[in-house]
């Protein structure tokens, strides 16, 4: 049965669809791929002292440590830097959205999502960097316009390595 089920999907099914297999498996189509995962346990949001530090978060290492901001912050990319207020990390939730660096309107993070072709599967599980629940970052992937520390000024440093 699960056998015909994954077939199913694989010949009939639409990104993004998934089937569960029992005991904490799943196969996904995931944009053109067929791809089994464990489910995810979601990590607890986890708030980053303002010293340095490091953590391991779901398959995540995250380290962060005081730092001048450099001149120019990246949309993109593995590191990020941020106004040391407050600062949390969480997995995504229903309407979570932001502004990106350098860009105009609101944009969905489960669409920043979509576009960097992270498979449905492990979504739930990716890093957000927010301030009193707005969101600052989408780690490795999009920088909110909001919270952006000037050239020079302390900020925290935040580096994600996806595990």
């Amino acid at each position: 049965t699960r056998v015909r089920r994954v077939l199913e999907l694989a010949r009939k099914g639409a990104s993004g669809r998934f089937v569960e297999l029992g005991a904490g498996w799943c196969a996904e189509l995931a944009f053109g791929r067929l791809r089994f995962f464990r489910t995810l346990d979601v990590p607890r949001p986890v708030a980053l002292a303002a010293t340095e530090g490091s953590l391991s978060w779901g398959g995540w290492k995250i380290r962060w440590r005081p730092d001048r901001t450099p001149a120019r912050q990246p949309r993109d990319g593995p590191v990020a830097w941020f106004i040391p207020q407050g600062i949390q990390v969480r997995g995504p939730t229903t309407g979570d959205r932001l502004v990106p660096l350098g860009g105009t309107g609101h944009r969905p993070v489960v669409r920043c999502l979509q576009d960097a072709k992270v498979p449905r599967g492990r979504r739930a599980g990716w890093p957000l960097v927010v301030v009193g629940g707005e969101v600052l970052w989408v780690a490795g992937i999009c920088r909110a316009s909001v919270a952006v520390p000037a050239e020079g000024e302390e900020a925290v440093r935040v580096e994600v390595d996806a595990g």
